[in-house]
């Protein structure tokens, strides 16, 4: 019911050990110093030196310290405070690491919610202002985080409502319940499931096996070991297809079918189909960290946009929190190998004009180029245009309703207007990485592709992969060659 901190650290625990810490490199500059970073929110991110002296604090988005490594255990900042611990005892600090609630609790709630938190002495529960005032007495057997207005306890083996002055408001009388969003709370009786209002009346009855809050509208519930969504009427909206589901969040819910996730958006359309291992978070910011099987029965985790693009790479060794404020902490090795990066969704990045000499079956050809992270960037209409007539033409074609291109191999090429086009003075531009599905021959394919100028540039390599035309470099002429007569060769 409670996400407590004893669980969820024992988890970073478990993330934290594994590979040493490498040797230095220029590559090396980019890690932060320390075993373990996370839990980054309001700014300030916690981390710890686990293999130097077990104890953390926190730093801010440019790594300086903020908070001196000096507690056993923490939790990220909610409200302006965050949860710390040293020898079994919990408190909460600011940021400026006063302790404003004296470290004294057994245990403490994971973060504040509306003014309160969760705290135990001696096996009971009860609630803490920001100031550490206990204004609700420790009596509960269990408690939870409040939700418009409401929190559901545990008294004597039933749980109920109380309200921030601790009056009961529903009374103890539900096997199990949640919290209270969107004006409603699920609440089970006799194994069943149903959702009552603030009144305590029951408004969708006790008729489903399971039961999740209210997102956005929606509601998924489990019948016959089949999830689907309700409105809060009770009307299905989704039909009961879904061996698992979670909350929808910025319009889209991760779906479980046949031991694979994919996203539904609230219609029940699949957005994005079932492919993934496992779902790390919901999309927050335009994008979700997933994993996938590289084939092997190995498992690779990266983030995707809304439309399935991988907008990352997939690595075996990749970690990574949800993006907050445009932050997110990335791992790719374990301990001592954390860096905080940018949402690539929203980060402008430099695109410089390449200087490079550029052949098309031998003979020269000029393009507006684009290096962008040492990789060159070309206008997929002008690798189009070149290939026109060759054994390798494809045509490329636009929908602007569903913001996807589609590519068709082994067509002739329609040209728009502006191809191969260069500018007098190329001038180094700003990137936004692009948002756009692209379908080859009707399936869609993962590509990186950045706007610039108001045009789509694809990776070169990644376009001749998928349309299978050779691509060389040679470094002593600076010249890269394109040759339609052969096949894609990795390099």
């Amino acid at each position: 019911m409670r996400r407590y901190l004893v669980a969820f650290l024992s988890l970073l625990m478990i993330l934290a050990i594994v590979q040493p810490v490498h040797a230095e490199t220029d590559e090396d500059t980019k890690y932060l110093p320390y075993d373990y970073v996370g839990g980054l929110s309001e700014g300030l991110a916690f981390y710890c030196n686990w293999s130097f002296d077990g104890k953390c604090g926190f730093i801010d988005t440019t790594g300086k310290i903020v908070i001196e490594a000096k507690y056993t255990e923490v939790a990220r900042f909610s409200e302006g405070l965050a949860a710390v611990s040293n020898e079994g005892k919990w408190g909460y600090i600011d940021k400026t690491g006063k302790e404003v609630v004296g470290l004294k609790y057994d245990a403490v709630a994971l973060e504040f919610s509306e003014g309160m938190a969760q705290v135990m002495k001696e096996g009971r529960w009860g609630y803490i202002d920001r100031t550490g005032k206990e204004v609700i007495p420790l009596i509960y057997e269990d408690t939870n985080s409040f939700g418009e207005g409401l929190a559901h306890v545990k008294k004597d083996g039933k749980y109920g409502y109380i309200d921030k002055s601790g009056k009961e408001v529903i009374k103890p009388q539900y096997d199990m319940a949640y919290r209270f969003r969107e004006g409603l709370a699920p609440v089970q009786v006799n194994g069943k499931w149903g959702y009552i209002d603030k009144t305590g009346k029951v408004v969708i009855p006790f008729t489903y096996d399971a039961a999740q809050n209210f997102s956005e509208g929606l509601a998924w519930v489990k019948v016959s070991e089949k999830w689907g969504a309700i409105d809060s009427t009770g009307k299905e909206v989704i039909k009961f297809q879904y061996d698992n589901a979670y909350n929808f969040q910025e319009g889209l819910s991760p779906v479980l079918v046949n031991e694979r996730w994919g996203f539904v958006d609230k219609s029940g359309k699949e957005v994005i189909s079932p492919q993934f291992l496992e779902v790390h978070t919901l999309f927050t910011e335009g994008l979700a960290l997933v994993s996938k099987d590289d084939g092997e029965g190995y498992a690779m985790q990266g983030f995707i946009d809304k439309q399935g693009k991988e907008v990352t790479d997939f690595n075996y060794d990749f970690s990574a929190t949800a993006f907050n404020n445009g932050k997110s902490v990335f791992s790719d090795g374990g301990q001592g190998s954390y860096y905080f990066s940018d949402n690539p969704l929203t980060t402008l990045k430099s695109a410089v004009p390449t200087s490079s000499r550029i052949l098309v079956n031998g003979k020269e050809v000029s393009f507006q180029v684009y290096n962008i992270n040492g990789n060159n960037y070309f206008k997929l209409r002008d690798i189009a245009m070149v290939l026109n007539g060759t054994e390798k033409s494809f045509e490329v074609g636009w929908d602007g309703k569903k913001n996807a291109i589609s590519l068709e191999s082994g067509k002739a090429y329609t040209a728009v207007g502006g191809e191969l086009v260069v500018a007098e003075k190329p001038a180094t531009a700003e990137a936004k990485l692009s948002t756009s599905s692209i379908y080859l021959d009707g399936k869609e394919v993962k590509l990186t592709a950045y706007l610039i100028n108001g045009n789509n540039y694809f990776k070169l390599r990644d376009v001749a992969a998928v349309i299978n035309f050779g691509v060389t470099w040679d470094g002593a002429t600076n010249t890269i060659s394109i040759d339609s007569s052969t096949g894609y060769v990795e390099d």
